[in-house]
């Protein structure tokens, strides 16, 4: 129709059509027009847009003419989406109009808007193409989830953002700043690390030389590492792209017709070693590896890697997320054009259980996987300005310096052209709680550590120790800040090594062997993925198959558990005698310093993790008890038995039921009491006595995050289809011995985890 019209003498396309109906679209668009329609195949032509404008009137230099939807829904949907945006009115050729024709819709600019303002242009390069004077190949409409949800994201620009965090009717705010020379350690431990804030110190990069900051520049970078091998990330696939070297990356980015074809982000690339210097020389204790990071006292073969950098253009976004094992982050926008930015949304690393809740309940697929442990969800600016807790938001140019709290929930996004940041992650030890904190999250949700969490700690407490030693032999005093930093450390690796040890009231069967390997705490878990840092069960009948004692105290190992041997790296009167000598140390300290301190060391209010689980091997062939819920007969040792009365209850039923896990009873020094004493029982029997109905037992059941296993076995219990859901998204490690991982132990078999279940 469009080509008949542009060959035709007709002044307007209502000339065109005998249809009356097809004449009144025809005329609503000649009078006014205007689309957004994210999903859509975009085609330009030069020779329309000038046909266009000449019955329309002006239309933008960078509008685009694109094909639009088929059915009616879509014809709504795309009407009220482009009305949503500030569009005035819309009009839309459906196939039927175009009779047969392509679909397609002509944009204008809103209202109120000039094209080429510096604030506008951001937002309408996202939803145009610069025409040229050719016609793409139209392309099948994207049906992927993730790139009709991502489009959302690119129809709103800085002022937008901006003006969300002045409004004083939500919970945005700016982040707190201020200039490197004001930047002080008591700032950073004040604000970052006690108020759990995110920080942006501008001005990092005043008093470089221009040669200096030019080594950060895509040129020096295509000049000396052209040829480094990189893997991109899809953002709107979420797919990881390999096959590309570091030039070839930068040539796409600087074509700026490839750039609107896919969104790929340079992440996590290898920093080049002259940057390594030149950053610890400006930066100094910030820089990882300092002298406060933990890692720094790691022996090198267990050293993580946390120094990277990240090479992308506008539009290129990190889903919301945490630092890996609640780590302190570190980004720095070292260059950048000059129009480029980058927005952080940040919430306080105390605020993360509010923040991840939020982030999954406003995840645009609605599955239970949907949360900040995935890094796949990325808000709109306008739903996270509903959060009930505050949202800090950073514009970063070049040359901040952003400081992110351990465990704090973040996405970032991209603005205004092309930037390089440079990020790492430390451990210190005012924040190594927050790590401690994280394992057993990892746990759930069978994420490997990375860092070694338990390791950093007991190998930083070493150092401390050797530290103190060598200024009491030089003479050299220590202050109330390496006091603090002691403390921390003994008081962490105290509960750790009081959680490995057995009980000495229980008849332990179990010898206990060590570890010839070259270097300790290199192990893993074979079920968890957990990092062993000292003690675990070794197969022998596997292959090199190990488990951690909180696998085998939740019931779980291979179908061997006769062939499990008590192995680790140390003895127990070797980490003690370290434990002690920091004790030592630390009352020492406080006399000479006068400070009157008690030794911040407790004892386990809990019974320790290798307690349990001697005893769940040593009481496997125990006697059989009936659970009072199910009335199936199960081994004891699988079984939870009530101190007020004769009920016991099957590690099934109450994880199922009641949302309980064995193991936390256990564990606890308090009595359990049951169900049936606490009149919640919701069996059969008991409902009928107290005249209950069994289906307002669970008239409330909701979808949970996997962060809480008991709460996600409920819910795979009621809800089969959930299983291939989740066997798509979570990939777990395959045993060893292939044999030994499909021959389960039947004993053990009832307290598995929803994600052992799938994988059988």
């Amino acid at each position: 129709v469009v080509c008949s019209w542009m060959e035709s003498d007709s002044e307007s396309l209502t000339d065109l059509f005998e249809d009356q109906d097809q004449a009144d679209i025809i005329s609503c668009i000649e009078n006014d027009v205007c689309v957004e329609y994210p999903s859509t195949t975009i085609v330009a032509h030069s020779e329309l847009k000038i046909a266009l404008t000449s019955t329309l009137g002006d239309c933008p230099s960078n509008g685009s003419v694109r094909f639009g939807p088929n059915s009616g829904n879509e014809l709504q949907d795309c009407q009220n989406q482009a009305q949503h945006s500030g569009y005035r009115n819309t009009a839309i050729f459906s196939q039927s109009n175009c009779q047969g024709e392509p679909n397609f819709a002509i944009p204008v600019l809103p209202e109120n808007s000039e094209v080429g303002h510096d604030s506008d242009s951001e937002s309408l390069t996202e939803l145009f193409l610069d025409p040229e004077d050719c016609i793409l190949e139209p392309q099948a409409l994207p049906t992927s989830s993730s790139t009709a949800h991502a489009a959302k994201h690119q129809s709103w620009g800085r002022d937008d953002v901006r003006v969300l965090v002045d409004d004083p009717n939500n919970t945005m705010t700016w982040a707190p700043c201020l200039h490197w020379s004001e930047f002080t350690e008591a700032i950073y431990a004040e604000v970052v690390i006690k108020n759990s804030t995110p920080l942006v110190v501008h001005g990092t990069m005043d008093l470089w030389s221009a040669e200096e900051r030019e080594s950060f520049s895509l040129q020096w970078l295509r000049q000396n590492y052209a040829e480094q091998q990189v893997q991109l990330r899809d953002v709107e696939q979420l797919e990881n792209v390999d096959g590309w070297s570091l030039g070839q990356y930068i040539d796409f980015m600087e074509d700026v017709e490839r750039r609107h074809t896919i969104n790929l982000y340079g992440k996590d690339i290898t920093c080049p070693e002259a940057w390594i210097g030149l950053l610890k020389e400006k930066l100094g204790t910030y820089f990882c590896l300092s002298q406060d990071d933990l890692f720094t006292s790691m022996p090198d073969i267990l050293r993580p890697e946390t120094l990277m950098f990240y090479l992308g253009y506008e539009g290129n976004r990190t889903p919301g997320h945490q630092d890996i094992c609640g780590t302190l982050g570190h980004n720095l926008m070292a260059w950048a054009d000059n129009n480029a930015s980058s927005f952080w949304f940040c919430a306080r690393g105390s605020d993360k259980a509010l923040a991840d809740c939020f982030w999954t309940s406003s995840s645009h697929i609605q599955h239970q996987l949907d949360n900040l442990e995935h890094d796949n969800i990325f808000l709109h600016p306008k739903r996270l300005a509903e959060a009930s807790f505050p949202v800090f938001v950073i514009e970063q140019k070049m040359g901040d310096f952003v400081l992110i709290p351990p465990s704090s929930p973040h996405q970032v996004i991209n603005m205004g052209g092309r930037s390089i940041k440079v990020a790492w992650n430390r451990m210190i030890a005012s924040s190594a709680s927050c790590s401690m904190a994280s394992i057993a999250q990892l746990r759930t949700l069978l994420k490997p550590e990375l860092y070694r969490i338990k390791a950093t700690v007991f190998y930083g407490l070493k150092h401390v120790l050797s530290e103190y030693k060598s200024r009491a032999s030089r003479g050299i005093s220590v202050d109330a800040d390496f006091l603090e930093k002691l403390g921390h450390l003994m008081r962490l690796t105290s509960d750790i090594v009081e959680d490995e040890k057995v009980d000495p009231k229980i008849n332990n069967l179990f010898k206990y062997h060590l570890f010839d390997d070259n270097a300790p705490c290199e192990r893993t878990c074979d079920n968890c993925s957990a990092d062993l840092f000292n003690k675990c069960f070794h197969c022998l009948e596997c292959e090199d198959l190990d488990y951690c004692l909180s696998c085998i105290a939740e019931g779980r190992c291979c179908s061997h558990p006769d062939s499990l041997v008590f192995m680790g790296y140390f003895q127990d009167e070797e980490l003690e005698a370290i434990v002690k000598e920091a004790i030592d140390c630390y009352i020492n300290i406080t006399k000479v310093l006068n400070i009157e301190k008690d030794v911040p060391i407790t004892p386990l209010s809990r019974v320790s993790i290798a307690t349990l689980a001697v005893r769940k091997l040593q009481t496997r062939e125990g006697p059989i008890l009936r659970c009072h819920q199910c009335r199936k007969q199960r081994a004891k040792c699988m079984m939870v038995s009530c101190s007020s009365c004769d009920a016991s209850y099957c590690c099934s039923c109450l994880w199922n039921r009641y949302m309980i896990k064995q193991i936390e009873v256990e564990m606890s020094l308090e009595p359990f009491v049951c169900p049936f004493c606490k009149r919640s029982c919701n069996c059969p029997p008991c409902l009928k006595e107290r005249g209950e109905s069994l289906s307002l037992q669970f008239s409330n059941v909701q979808f949970y995050s996997p962060v809480n296993e008991a709460k996600t076995h409920a819910i795979f219990e009621k809800v089969p289809n959930l299983y291939k859901m989740e066997k798509k998204k979570q990939t777990l490690k395959q045993s060893p011995n292939s044999e030994g991982a499909d021959k389960r132990s039947p004993l053990f078999r009832e307290n598995e985890s929803p994600y052992k279940r799938t994988k059988r």
